[in-house]
């Protein structure tokens, strides 16, 4: 549900991307895909760019034949592998590696993916790169808010949702997750964190409007930002 949820909510903010994209290695023995909040109904491929200073998500598919057991990834000016996790599926007959990588700067790196004996099985390049902006969009229940007068009018006690994409120079969608991206409130005592924050992770920012007033919500990733204005009414 929450996966549904998320791709209602990037499909109002008006995204369109690739889902249920994998792209083979270098050496044409694995699978590789991002998985993560824009790509969890399916995947979404690794040529996305990687949100600099977020953690990401890397899943390489392999068969049974040459089992991963461990990445690496050698260029740690423009990331480091923070977990993995190696899985083999029996039902299905195939294996995969989940690696969690956090980016620390802007470039490409190869990750690599080896086999229980130190045998290299396959690699595949990331891109890591800033962000050229941040969309806003607003929804109440599923369903996308205008703004009237550059604000979004909204009454006192309601729910918003205040979903974030994050483009690159080439207005494609980046890929981010944990520490991607900052919120800011403006006046909280006006519009502030609902409480529950279910989607903090995918840039989603669950709002409560408190109080009547005007007041902003910010996003922020690295020297990125977008302002949402509200105007709260009885």
């Amino acid at each position: 549900m929450r996966h549904l949820f998320f791709f209602a909510m990037l499909l109002l903010a008006g995204c369109t991307f690739d889902l249920g994209t994998d792209t083979t290695g270098d050496l044409g023995r694995a699978s590789f895909a991002y998985t993560g909040p824009h790509c969890e109904i399916l995947t979404c491929s690794v040529d996305h760019a990687a949100l600099l200073h977020s953690r990401v998500t890397v899943i390489a598919m392999t068969d049974r034949v040459r089992a991963p057991a461990w990445a690496y990834f050698p260029n740690a000016s423009i990331g480091r592998i923070a977990a993995s996790h190696p899985l083999c599926n029996p039902e299905l007959f195939r294996c995969q590696i989940s690696v969690d990588i956090e980016t620390t700067g802007i470039g490409d790196g190869a990750l690599e993916i080896f086999d229980a004996k130190g045998g290299l099985i396959d690699k595949i390049t990331i891109h890591v790169r800033s962000p050229a902006r941040i969309d806003l969009a607003a929804a109440i229940e599923n369903e996308r808010l205008e703004p009237k007068d550059g604000a979004y009018e909204v009454a006192v006690g309601t729910k918003v949702d205040l979903v974030a994409t994050v483009i690159d120079a080439g207005g494609n969608l980046m890929v981010h997750g944990e520490r991607g991206l900052e919120r800011f409130y403006r006046d909280e005592s006006i519009v502030g964190p609902d409480g529950l924050e279910l989607l903090e992770w995918a840039g989603v920012a669950n709002l409560r409007s408190r109080a009547p007033g005007e007041t902003t919500v910010s996003m922020r990733a690295n020297d990125v930002s977008a302002t949402a204005r509200f105007r709260v009414h009885r």
